[in-house]
């Protein structure tokens, strides 16, 4: 019948020998054609003679080996182990060539192993995941014996598995900057961190080097610096961007505002423009601003203190599972906080529904601030309080608000008068205005009207505080980066700015420049105040600098959205990236790997490179379709 010999000769159709498409082996039709003509004719029966049923008594005692088994074949094995007796040696050319194609079989599957197994997609795994070169032996052995091979065939001894991934890495690393050739202008952000070092103790300075642009991202390295002196980071800054060949791609800078970046005549700012040889666009972390206004405020509200710890915070945490959660008990808003409470819900009920994977932190901080302005969401998320970490403000504001919700359960956690006095006043800040601007700093396009408007709200909210009003004023006005006469030109892209407020700033752009004013121009700030006046011809550089044409300009504002160049403009400003995450996550990945796997320099830069590739094409969260279609995306590519 279909695919055997039929009747009692199925059982010669064996597993490892059976004919496949009517192969060669006897237990399919060609089997039959075989044992036809060995008994002198084709189409009569075939009865076999007790003699011939001992051959094949042989024949299957042979075949019965398993494929693991005859893979498992090594030079150490003679022919004879494979051969049937002497009394059958009219069978031993059809099982020599059986052998024969096995052998070539397992030779060309070895073989394929040999070359691919410690490809880019294998190496890339294992260094993401952490593993060594012993685990790597550790798991590969048994892993190449359950798919079937012989594990002493292949090369993967420890020193193997190392000798190969550090030649992965370094091929991916030249290959990788080899092939970035980007075609748009690019942001170079950088975070220096100080981490342990490598090898031994002791610390060191980190810089973490990236570029962005057109909404890709891409690490440059992380070297160390001697010193984190603003000569020493633009130095490291510029010989990454020589040495990836993006020099002349490169047409913003963007960095914390800390005086190491900002100084006027050492900043590394100052220092890269002048290497560079032209102006660049300051692009200051919008977070990294509202930060330091909010610790400002914090200190004005608690006291100045140097140590990490909060005491007030730390009892908290200790008693966060005795809290009844359904007993809180938000804010007691007053006719006065009504405008600024309409706005901060609109923002973040807009940020909520739009957003479809915000940071946990940041969706934390949103639903405690809804429950705070009394309109809980209908489902309330309760996190338990995490890591009070110094230099984290935004998780100040998220303890604070925590405790003031759960005020009043005296019999488990006790404030005093002033605490809960002190806590009012932080919070109601954070929540009334400080939230709905860090939720919106990242838009770049918003940031002029956004750092306009928080600077007027701040002079309305002298009616409820003023001695944080003009603490917070006071901050703001040493950071109007993006209200300079560079950035102002954001807003012309902005769906919140007013078609009135694009013509003023197209009319402003007329004015002749005075001195570079790279902060902004705090003279300007009046109660009249509007985003046109921060506007002159230089503002005209951001288009340019861009490789936005400007022929919109001539059209009403009205007409704006309907023109295609004003449309690529808005969508290359809609990615640009006002906040230094981007540099954050360099030194997380550092952070991450900085002890493991290799402990050289160089292979640690290549390192770096071949997990960042592995985590844009296999996401954190993946299946086995997604996993796969990496692997063969790549490939294509």
């Amino acid at each position: 019948g279909g695919g055997g010999g039929g009747g009692k000769y199925d059982r010669l159709r064996h597993r490892g020998w059976a004919g496949r498409g009517g192969g060669t082996g006897y237990g399919g039709r060609g089997g039959v054609a075989v044992l036809a003509v060995l008994r002198g004719g084709q189409n009569r029966p075939f009865h076999p003679t007790e003699e011939e049923k001992r051959r094949q008594k042989a024949v299957e005692a042979t075949a019965s080996t398993s494929l693991v088994r005859q893979i498992k074949y090594t030079e150490d094995e003679t022919d004879e182990d494979l051969s049937c007796s002497d009394n059958d040696v009219e069978f031993e050319p059809f099982h020599v060539k059986q052998k024969a194609k096995l052998e070539n079989k397992e030779e060309i599957i070895t073989k394929n192993i040999k070359t691919n197994l410690f490809n880019s997609h294998v190496t890339g795994a294992l260094d993401r995941n952490k593993i060594s070169d012993r685990q790597a032996l550790r798991l590969m052995v048994p892993l190449t014996v359950a798919l079937g091979h012989n594990p002493s065939s292949l090369s993967i001894s420890r020193s193997t598995i190392q000798r190969r991934r550090k030649e992965a890495r370094k091929e991916h690393a030249i290959n990788t900057k080899n092939t970035f050739t980007p075609k748009y202008p690019l942001v170079v952000h950088w975070d220096g961190k100080i981490l342990p070092f490598v090898v031994g103790h002791g610390k060191v300075e980190r810089l973490p080097v990236l570029v962005s642009g057109d909404g890709e991202e891409k690490l440059l390295g992380v070297p160390k610096l001697e010193a984190g002196t603003g000569q020493n980071v633009a130095d490291a800054v510029y010989d990454l961007l020589f040495e990836w060949n993006v020099l002349d791609n490169v047409k913003a800078l963007g960095f914390d505002t800390t005086s190491v970046n900002t100084g006027k005549f050492k900043g590394a700012c100052t220092l890269l423009e002048q290497k560079i040889g032209h102006d660049m666009l300051w692009l200051a972390c919008r977070h990294h601003t509202m930060e330091i206004i909010l610790a400002k405020i914090f200190c004005l509200c608690f006291g100045a203190s140097n140590s990490p710890d909060i005491p007030m915070f730390k009892s908290f945490k200790t008693i966060w599972r005795d809290i009844s959660k359904d007993k809180y008990l938000g804010l007691n808003l007053k006719e006065e906080t009504e405008t600024f409470v309409g706005t901060t819900l609109s923002t973040l009920k807009y940020f909520l529904t739009e957003n479809k994977s915000p940071r946990d932190d940041y969706l934390e901080l949103c639903e405690l601030v809804l429950i705070v302005l009394n309109k809980p969401p209908s489902k309330i998320h309760w996190r338990a309080p995490g890591p009070i970490h110094h230099a984290r403000w935004m998780s100040k504001l998220i303890y604070a608000i925590k405790i003031f919700l759960f005020r009043k359960q005296n019999s488990i956690f006790n404030l005093t008068k002033r605490e809960e006095t002190q806590l009012q006043r932080f919070v109601l800040f954070g929540a009334l205005l400080y939230t709905k601007v860090w939720i919106e700093a990242p838009l770049a396009a918003e940031a002029p009207k956004n750092d306009l408007n928080f600077w007027l709200n701040l002079k309305k909210y002298e009616a409820i505080d003023s001695e944080i009003s003009i603490a917070a004023r006071m901050v703001l006005e040493r950071h109007l980066w993006y209200l300079s006469d560079e950035l102002v030109g954001l807003a012309l892209f902005s769906t919140e700015v007013t078609s009135i407020e694009k013509s003023e700033i197209g009319i402003g752009m007329e004015k002749e420049t005075d001195k570079r004013q790279i902060r902004g121009n705090t003279s300007l700030l009046k109660n009249n105040v509007n985003l046109g006046m921060f506007a002159t011809k230089r503002s005209l550089k951001l288009l340019t600098i861009f490789e936005i044409k400007d022929s919109f300009l001539n059209l009403p504002p009205e007409e704006w959205p309907q023109n295609e160049e004003y449309q690529q403009g808005r969508d290359r400003i809609k990615q640009l990236r006002v906040v230094n995450d981007t540099a954050e996550r360099g030194v997380k990945l550092f952070e991450e790997y900085n002890k493991l796997l290799t402990y050289d320099e160089e292979e640690k830069q290549f390192l770096l490179q071949v997990i960042e590739a592995n985590r844009k094409t296999v996401p954190t969260e993946t299946t086995k379709k997604m996993a796969i279609e990496a692997v063969f995306s790549s490939e294509s590519s």
